[in-house]
Parts: structure tokens; C-alpha cells; sequence
């Protein structure tokens, strides 16, 4: 699975920053996730002014891409958990909710929903329990949706937290692996700007014993206790997490910071970046290969970031893990009008390149009788 987030508020950037569903490649990815949807009176509806038009967009890249799947995402870290607490008030009212959900996505031709309450564990001891109750009420309409239309069933994923106590805290990962048709793991943000050193946003390993603050530790957490390696996509950030250093001589990973990174010209908010508008700064680059990670530096600004080597190696643990796929926040973040000569979307196509040679190569041995 190729999972793309595409969030709606990218229409609102200028210049070469404006991401549109114009702009959008139909056969990038496998499954297109709308950012946001808006839960309002025990239903789905639309967020954006526009939506109705990209929702018909949509549909017409599906024409394009029969293999294509659009799903609305509901939720969000600016969203909060009132929205999901009100639905979760009762097994009628998630009832009800998921029987309005049915009517939208199949009106709007989509393909599923998928759920991104950031987070259950912040709705007290209650949080885990509702979130788990939700996601198999969600489950049962879309199955009996399909058996009375005779259509193919919609999907329901989830996008969850890397943060193992808030996994903890949140979600019954058994449970979920029964009633998720896969789940999106948000495996980045591990550090950033809210720390007073710098490090790695998204590293793969660690060299530190005890720290799970690292992709490796994360995903092996969700395995061992009770979600399935096909059905757990690993999240890849297509962005870097920023700071203003306290000293620009000082400048590797752990260097003290005074705070989040300068805004760049079109994401427009201090401490985070976009891959396009890292890529094109063209500062000095350290690769640190016991972390599988990443980060540039000038004066006193400093990023980690994800590059196509790190994330083609993310790819290779994809498939050492065999896991489900890769998920990516989000396109709109990725190089699309190839501003730094790697190709349109070199983020993405380094993952999808290697993910694809890899069947590629298993299909064969299996023709040859070898595997």
C-alpha cells in the first residue's frame, strides 16, 4: 500500500507551495486520504468551502485510476476528541453515526473512512474503551452495508500515535486488529522543536539502549503486543522538524535550541518545513547511517528531515517487517513540481520504486519455483 494524506488547506499556500486536487497524480499512490472531513450532528460532512468540487475532482482520478481508493479522514490534531466523545456517548449514537458515514462516503463515491482521534488517551480512562467500541460499530455497518447493496465493503483505517505510553493508553491493539482493515502508524514527530536540543524527527534505529523514541522500537511495540505486520502501514514524514540553534557552532544532533526553526515561505509555521522547501535550500546535509536519519544545518537554523536514501531504506524495513506499506504525510509536502531535479515526488517514488521491485523480484523467483 502507497497511503497519501492529502490535506485540504493546501489550496490556501501560494506560489509553488498551491497543491489543488488538480494537481494530484491518480497512479502515485494507492489510497488517497482527504484530510479533513468534519463530524457535525452524528454525521460526515464537508469541511472546506470547496469540498463538493474536489470531492467530484476525486471521482474523476478514480476514472482514471479504477484502482484507486479515496477515503475521508475525520479527527485531527487541531480537531481535538469532543467531536468523538459526543458520538461515543452511547451504542445507539455510534450506531447512528456510523449508519450517516455509510450514506456520505456512498453518495460521494468514496471508499472508506478512516479515523484520526489524536487521542483516545486524552479523553481519560474511557478514551481506549470508546475508541475500540467505535472502530467495531464502524466495522459492522460497513459489512452489513456490503451485504445489502452487494458493493464492495468500505474500508475503515486509522491513524495512530507512535508515542508508546499513548498507544498504551489509547488503544486496544487486539481489538483493533479485528475491526481496522489496516492502520496507518504515525512513526514520525518523535522529536522536534518542543524539545530544547535538537534531534531526529523520524529516525529509523537508535543507538541508545531504552529509547523508543525511534521507528524500529515503535513498530516492534505495536507486534508484540497483538496488531498484525499486513495490516500495519508505517507512517514516513514528508516535512522536517526545525530549530533555531542556541549556537551556530554547535550543530549536531542533541545541540542545545532556543526554540522552533525561522517559517518558510509557503508552510508558513516556525518549526516545521516542507521536503520541497528543505531540498531547495540546499544546506549542508549529515547522513547518519546508525540512525537512518538525517539533518541540514545553516547559521543557526537546523532540520531533520527524511531523505530518498532514508526513505528507500524505510522500504527495505517494510519489507523485512513485511509489513503493510507506507503511508505519507503528506503529498502535498513531497517535491510535485520537481524544484530540486530528483523527479516529481522523489519522496514517495523512492519508496514506491523499491516497495515495486521487491514484488517485482518476488513474482519471479515464484515463477521459477525458487520462493
Amino acid at each position: 500500500k502507497i497511503v497519501c494524506y492529502f490535506p485540504n488547506w493546501s489550496q490556501y499556500r501560494g506560489g509553488n507551495g498551491k497543491f489543488t486536487g488538480s494537481d494530484i497524480d491518480p497512479h502515485l499512490c494507492s489510497h488517497l486520504i482527504v484530510a479533513f472531513g468534519l463530524m457535525e450532528s452524528n454525521t460526515v460532512t464537508y469541511l472546506e468551502w470547496n469540498d463538493e468540487a474536489l470531492y467530484k475532482q476525486l471521482r474523476q482520478h478514480k476514472s482514471s485510476n479504477p484502482d484507486l481508493k479515496v477515503l475521508v479522514a475525520v479527527g485531527g490534531w487541531n480537531a481535538g476528541s469532543g467531536a468523538f466523545i459526543e458520538v461515543c456517548q452511547s451504542k445507539a449514537a455510534m450506531t447512528s453515526f456510523a449508519n450517516n458515514v455509510v450514506t456520505f462516503l456512498r453518495r460521494e463515491y468514496m471508499d472508506g473512512l478512516d479515523l484520526d482521534w489524536e487521542y483516545p488517551s486524552n479523553s481519560g480512562v474511557q478514551g481506549k474503551r470508546m475508541f475500540t467500541d467505535l472502530a467495531q460499530v464502524l466495522q459492522d455497518a460497513f459489512k452489513q452495508d456490503a451485504i445489502e447493496t452487494g458493493k464492495p465493503k468500505l474500508l475503515l483505517t486509522a491513524a495512530t500515535a507512535a508515542g508508546i505510553s499513548t498507544v498504551q493508553a489509547s488503544y486496544d491493539l487486539p481489538k483493533l486488529a479485528g475491526s481496522l482493515d489496516f492502520l496507518n502508524l504515525m512513526a514520525y514527530d518523535l522529536h522536534g522543536p518542543w524539545d530544547a536540543v535538537t534531534g531526529y524527527s523520524a529516525a529509523l534505529f537508535t543507538t541508545s539502549p531504552g529509547d523508543t523514541l525511534n521507528v524500529k522500537s515503535i513498530v516492534d511495540f505495536y507486534l508484540n503486543n497483538g496488531f498484525p505486520a499486513d495490516k500495519l502501514v508505517l507512517g514516513i514524514p514528508i516535512y522536517g522538524r526545525t530549530w533555531t540553534l542556541t549556537s551556530s557552532f554547535h550543530k549536531t544532533n542533541g545541540a542545545s535550541a532556543r526554540g522552533p526553526g525561522l517559517a518558510k515561505q509557503f508552510t508558513r509555521e516556525p518549526g516545521y518545513a516542507a521536503y520541497y522547501e528543505i531540498c531547495s535550500e540546499d544546506w549542508p546535509t549529515v547522513y547518519d547511517a546508525d540512525h537512518q536519519a538525517a539533518y541540514a544545518h545553516h547559521g543557526d537554523q537546523w532540520v531533520s528531515y527524511d531523505t530518498p536514501r532514508i526513505v528507500a531504506n524505510k522500504a527495505d524495513f517494510i519489507i523485512a517487517m513485511g509489513l503493510a506499506g507506507a503511508m505519507f504525510w503528506d503529498v502535498t509536502l513531497d517535491d510535485f513540481h520537481n524544484i530540486c531535479g530528483d523527479g516529481p515526488y522523489p519522496i514517495i517514488n523512492a519508496v514506491k520504486q523499491t516497495l515495486e521491485d521487491t514484488e517485482l523480484r518476488s513474482s519471479a523467483l515464484q515463477s521459477e519455483g525458487i520462493r
